[in-house]
């Protein structure tokens, strides 16, 4: 059968911005089918009450995306979130079945979607915090086209495990103006746009925001930061100003790297990693792939002078070829199968995340939107506390820890520090 309509998945957004979900289909909508009490129509085992762990798989998908864009973009900052991603295709993985469900299953590291909502709705619901030090919220929606017909089950589901906000808008430019004034929104401002141009041709937008802005849970003095050289990959040297600090803190060295972590308030780390001198960060993302969990149960506690140059990426790009790569071939072709979206024969036409990070002494501020369109088809003793400057391009995370498990929210590489 002919593809004859599209999905456009937008994935993560990030901001300080607060966030609020809550079902905005119009019931008068003939496309979309009547709301009915959704127990009477999902058959998934009931939410678990007590937070799944992310697995060594989830933290591999995050590795793995960010070796791809890294790939694909050499010696560019980059920074871009995982989970906004995972979370945009767990949503669109509802609709597909057959080898499209596995292949994106797969790829995400889970064994079946039961086990991936769940868990993705324990994070929905636990990792979003606003105190007075950190504020981390997560939105979901989902945008149909006027009239395309829309299966209940599918948007039931992304409604009670991801709290997806549903609109069925004609898509024209006046939708166009209320999905980016959506993405702004919920990035106070840090993501003003995700989209371009829309039209009739595509069916579905799927989107996912994210938003971070939490202080250091030990600030840098800022009479401490100096100007300092940092030295690119193709050895020019730049003035950049470093901050700078003495704590003690999880460490780990080896002949390739340095890591370490400094926290922010709540249960965020922020962890830096630099490779040793004449090593490029292309090799060491590769064997963060392989080892990441390994050399992250290494980390011990050390004294540790620390230098992080002040910084402010956005960044923004497609990962439809990436994904590609990393195993989820049919949802993007003419074999892609969405039946449990909607009779109409969807595929995939892009997957788009535009991303924001900015690290001064108080703290991080960090928004991600991703957005998948669719068309038819612990006394210590005395010791040498380790040095660790980043003068030299590095790699970073912004890690969610909770039981010696974590959720990368964001990861990037700074080649040349910009303020």
């Amino acid at each position: 059968m002919k593809h004859i309509g599209n999905i456009f998945v937008i994935l993560g957004i990030a901001a300080i911005s607060s966030c609020h979900t809550g079902s905005n289909i119009k019931n008068n909508n003939p496309s979309v089918a009547q709301d009915k009490p959704a127990d009477s129509v999902i058959t998934m085992q009931t939410r678990q009450q007590i937070l799944p762990t992310p697995t060594e798989s989830a933290c591999n998908f995050a590795i793995s995306l960010f070796r791809a864009v890294c790939e694909a973009e050499k010696q560019k900052n980059i920074c871009i979130s995982p989970a906004s991603a995972e979370w945009a295709l767990s949503m669109v993985a509802n609709g597909a079945n057959g080898i499209t469900e596995r292949e994106i299953i797969q790829m995400l590291g889970f064994k079946d979607i039961e086990t991936l909502n769940s868990l993705q709705d324990s994070l929905i619901s636990s990792l979003p915090t606003k105190s007075h030090a950190t504020h981390l919220s997560i939105a979901n929606s989902i945008w149909i086209n006027k009239d395309v017909p829309v299966k209940y089950e599918f948007i039931a589901i992304n409604r009670r495990y991801y709290d997806a906000t549903v609109q069925s808008v004609k898509f024209d430019n006046h939708a166009l103006a209320q999905i980016n004034k959506w993405c702004s929104e919920k990035t106070e401002e840090k993501i003003t746009s995700i989209l371009d141009n829309l039209d009739n041709s595509t069916k579905l937008l799927l989107l996912n925001a994210l938003y971070l802005k939490s202080s250091w849970a030990s600030p840098f003095n800022e009479k401490a930061t100096v100007e300092h050289t940092f030295t690119k990959s193709n050895n020019e040297e730049v003035k950049v100003k470093m901050m700078k600090q003495k704590s003690r803190t999880t460490y780990f060295e080896n002949d390739t790297m340095q890591i370490a972590s400094k926290h922010l308030c709540g249960k965020l780390e922020m962890r830096f990693i630099l490779p040793r001198k004449g090593i490029e960060t292309d090799s060491v993302v590769r064997i963060l792939v392989e080892k990441y969990e390994t050399l992250r149960g290494r980390m011990k506690s050390h004294e540790v002078i620390m230098g992080v140059p002040r910084f402010k990426t956005e960044y923004g790009t497609s990962m439809k070829q990436m994904l590609k790569e990393m195993g989820m071939q049919s949802a993007f072709g003419k074999n892609a199968q969405f039946e449990k979206i909607s009779e109409i024969p969807l595929y995939i036409d892009d997957v788009i995340q535009k991303s924001y990070i900015a690290v001064n002494e108080e703290g991080v501020e960090a928004a991600a939107v991703t957005a998948a369109t669719m068309n038819m088809l612990s006394m210590r003793p005395a010791e040498q506390p380790k040095e660790m400057i980043m003068d030299r391009p590095f790699i970073y995370m912004i890690v969610h820890c909770e039981n010696n498990k974590e959720t990368i929210l964001f990861i990037g590489k700074t080649e040349e520090p910009k303020e």
